[in-house]
């Protein structure tokens, strides 16, 4: 006989785990921008080691941060205007809406 194990999560946990989310996103962009930046110190150390100590500037960084600024402000933006659904809600929803969000989960690049 298979036993099922139940999981308690309470009220409190869930409204943290559902608060913490932009926060969790953040910080995983910010981590892994400051990989990139290692990784491109690296990059240009080895750089230097084999064709001298000529100082290259990347034209298209300027552009990249604006860029991501501007990806910031928009989820930022994102985030401001929305609201977590009521219970049974998303059920109540015509079926094209469920069908888009399906959609756009499944072409997520966060999963």
């Amino acid at each position: 006989m298979a036993q099922t194990q139940e999981t308690d999560i309470s009220p409190e946990t869930t409204a943290t785990l559902d608060g913490g989310t932009y926060e969790i996103l953040r910080n995983r962009l910010l981590k892994q921008g400051a990989e990139l930046r290692t990784r491109l110190n690296l990059l240009n150390q080895s750089r230097k080691d084999i064709f001298g100590s000529v100082e290259q500037m990347l034209l298209a960084t300027e552009r990249m941060r604006g860029l991501l600024s501007e990806m910031e402000e928009m989820f930022e933006e994102d985030f401001r205007n929305s609201r977590l659904m009521e219970e049974g809600e998303y059920k109540r929803k015509p079926w094209w809406f469920r069908f888009g969000v399906r959609v756009a989960r499944l072409t997520s690049p966060i999963q």
